[in-house]
């Protein structure tokens, strides 16, 4: 439906499915008339036509009159493995998660989205793990020697106690021996 307004102004009516809407990770979202598959400089993207909702264009301090067409409206792409499609079996109104902001870069969300600090998380954990399981095996073998060879564990544990403290009996025979010598 085209509705005319003062004989110029022209405002599009959404169309029969319903207009789209793009999410950034940072919360700021988009409506949606538009997208398209493209490839840029050897990349494959998405490129959507866009209305910025109101907080986005403070937020990126847009300019209404240079950067967006007289209906409101910009063209944009972001990278295809940075866009999801979250409602793919409903024709009705397609919702798109773009896992970047409205200008295309990082967020702070985005590394958790793409489960960076998870492997890292999973990576500490799996250290943690192998330092724990090696920990166990000298247990296990601890408690073998204890359980088959009572003589060589105690040995093994005198020699534990005994040698920080040799260094000191020692001196202690060596005052000992020169007191009576005297």
């Amino acid at each position: 439906m085209v509705k005319v307004y003062k004989g110029s102004n022209i405002v599009m009516g959404p169309p029969p499915e319903g207009w789209g809407i793009l999410v950034f990770s940072d919360a700021y979202k988009c409506q949606v008339g538009l997208s398209k598959m493209e490839k840029k400089d050897g990349k494959e993207v998405i490129s959507f036509y866009l209305k910025p909702h109101e907080a986005l264009i403070k937020k990126f301090k847009i300019d209404v009159k240079g950067d967006l067409d007289r209906q409101g409206y910009c063209w944009k792409s972001y990278p295809i493995e940075m866009v999801r499609l979250l409602n793919a079996f409903d024709p009705s109104r397609r919702v798109y998660f773009c896992l970047l902001n409205y200008e295309g870069k990082d967020t702070e969300n985005t590394d958790w989205f793409l489960g960076k600090e998870q492997c890292d998380e999973i990576g500490r954990l799996k250290t943690k793990i192998r330092g724990l399981m090696a920990h166990n095996e000298e247990l296990k073998n601890e408690n073998f020697i204890m359980k088959h060879n009572e003589k060589k564990h105690i040995k093994d544990q005198m020699e534990g106690v005994m040698n920080p403290l040799l260094p000191f009996i020692k001196g202690m025979l060596d005052e000992g021996a020169k007191k009576e010598e005297t």
